[in-house]
């Protein structure tokens, strides 16, 4: 009986060896390649663990939406790895292991023995990889969420911290923030209804996949009871476990997920419009603060024109008053005429300046009152002024030398004028020129800058000087008495009194002309008369002269005929 054992078993072994003999040559080099493989990611796999984000260093020196972003790239490859691990065994050692059973149904032992290893709990089967990638396609998509979860906070976080600047601000400032938030959020608003319909075609998506896998699920499930080997049956099972698996671990949560998503796309959705709406209102309002403050501005706008307009006037006004009033008691004191005339041209000049003052701080004052900025009307007044002292430097001087004149009292109003060579009177006097009326009617307007030599011809008092020529036989003496008589008569007649200063008299004899002794006779008078006096004096020394018998002698020729001799 031990002897019949023994031999059976001789027999068996026997049996088996040459099987695994041949077995050896049943599997196919594809199959053995996609084992080899399988084998090589599970370690790629594996090793990636030692390269996690969160062992690198400098990951926690990294922003949060950095953070997640490392961590999202980090398990995308986990993730990679074991989709091609699941495709070697359902593309490739499945397939094979069920092409090999039909050829050759003497296999289906080893083969069976064989898929232990991608079936059941071993970390290699189908649904050890199944979980993983359930696992890690959810946390991918629980990490991405969180990114834009995480920026969506963001961004409200940094418009709420602008709405917290809003109460410094002006209506202005106010509304164009509120004009610039409604224009992002309609942006966001088309951006996120473009998303909540991706999410909505996503979950259309989802549902038929779902149906699909659980249609697959049941289709592997019929199967796997029609299986005609144990290896047919292991696989077929395997395959709806997977997918069942995948529909429960991967598929609905994923659902669930875009579902949840969709519902927060639609709270943000109606949360924007709302924002929206609250921002046209809020705008409305500040547009009905700023009419109101605009209708308060206008108001108070015209109360201040008229006030300092009022204020002005008043200003001038009185200034005019003051300045008469010296003027007048000028008028009645003992000074000179052309100094009155001075005065007075002072005074004109004084009182422009004033105006000028008055409506330059006016409008300053008006600008300030009305919450106007004049900053920029002085810096831009400074930048005037510096052209105007390259620019316009003639200018600047006309109006200086023209101040001067005035103030030093060259001239007045009325005055005759030497100035440049244009003999006249004056007749007008600026701080940029001067004008002077010649005798024969011309008017000279000379700018104050180009004045090199004035001569003023009735400042203070002036001076008549004569030259009068008598005859060679006319007794020096008696000329000398005729002269003086003259001017002594006329000196007490009342009418030339008021132009005389002191009688006009003879200095004596001058020169010797060509046909008369020349006679110098001088006059002081007052400023302006001594053309008058000229003319008059020389209307009664000819009368005088007559009567005396003193020749005025005229230029006469004595013509001298020789007479040839033989």
């Amino acid at each position: 009986m031990i002897r019949k054992i023994s031999v059976s078993s001789f027999l068996l072994i026997i049996l088996l060896i040459s099987s695994f003999g041949q077995n050896k040559n049943l599997i196919p080099e594809k199959f053995t390649k996609a084992e080899e493989e399988l084998a090589n990611i599970y370690a790629q796999y594996n090793a990636l663990d030692d390269f996690s984000p969160e062992k690198m260093p400098g990951f926690k020196d990294l922003d949060k939406i950095n953070q997640l972003v490392e961590r999202v790239d980090f398990n995308s490859r986990k993730f990679n790895l074991l989709i091609k691990q699941y495709n070697l065994l359902e593309d490739i050692i499945f397939p094979t292991a069920l092409s090999l059973t039909k050829k050759n149904p003497s296999s289906v032992q080893i083969i069976y023995n064989r898929l232990k290893n991608y079936t059941g709990n071993s970390p290699l089967s189908i649904l050890s990889v199944q979980k993983r990638i359930n696992r890690i396609g959810l946390l991918i998509e629980r990490l991405q969420n969180e990114i834009n979860r995480y920026k969506t906070i963001s961004r409200r976080v940094d418009i709420s911290k602008q709405k917290k600047e809003e109460g410094s601000e002006s209506l202005s400032s106010k509304k164009e923030y509120l004009l610039k938030e409604k224009e992002d959020l309609l942006r966001f608003l088309i951006a996120e209804k473009e998303n909540l319909k991706k999410l909505k075609e996503k979950e259309k998506r989802q549902v038929l996949k779902i149906d699909e896998k659980e249609k697959e699920a049941e289709d592997y499930d019929k199967k796997a009871r029609k299986a005609k080997n144990v290896v047919e049956k292991l696989i077929y099972r395997n395959f709806a476990k997977v997918r069942r698996l995948r529909v429960l671990g991967l598929e609905i949560p994923k659902l669930n997920t875009i579902r949840a998503f969709i519902y927060l796309s639609q709270n943000r959705i109606e949360d924007i419009n709302n924002r929206i709406k609250e921002i046209d209102t809020n705008i409305s309002l500040i547009r009905k603060k700023e009419k109101e403050i605009l209708r308060k501005k206008i108001i108070r706008g015209v109360i201040i024109l008229f006030s300092a307009f009022l204020l002005v006037y008043l200003l001038i006004r009185l200034t005019k008053n003051i300045g008469n009033k010296i003027l007048t008691k000028l008028e009645k004191s003992s000074i000179s005429e052309d100094r009155k005339k001075r005065y007075k041209t002072l005074f004109s000049v004084i009182l422009l300046a004033v105006k000028i003052s008055l409506w330059v701080f006016a409008i300053l004052w008006i600008l300030g009152e009305l919450g106007l900025d004049y900053k920029p009307l002085l810096v831009a007044a400074g930048g005037l002024s510096f052209a105007v002292g390259f620019g316009a430097q003639s200018l600047v001087k006309d109006i200086i030398s023209g101040f001067f004149i005035l103030m030093e009292e060259q001239l007045a109003i009325g005055d005759v004028v030497d100035i440049n060579g244009k003999v006249g009177t004056v007749e007008k006097i600026s701080l940029r020129t001067i004008s002077v009326r010649a005798f024969d009617g011309t008017l000279h307007i000379i700018p104050n800058g180009s004045i090199s030599n004035v001569s003023n011809l009735t400042y203070d008092w002036a001076r008549t000087v004569l030259k009068v020529g008598v005859s060679y036989d006319a007794d020096p003496n008696k000329v000398e008495e005729t002269i003086n008589k003259t001017g002594k008569e006329m000196f007490e007649e009342k009418e030339w009194k008021r132009k005389l200063i002191e009688a006009p008299s003879c200095l004596g004899i001058d020169s010797f002309g060509d046909s008369a002794v020349v006679y110098t006779v001088i006059s002081r008078v007052k400023a302006g008369n001594q053309w008058a006096v000229a003319r008059e004096l020389r209307k009664r020394l000819k009368k005088n002269f007559e009567k005396e018998k003193i020749e005025i002698p005229y230029p006469y020729l004595n013509v001298i005929t020789k007479k040839q001799e033989g």
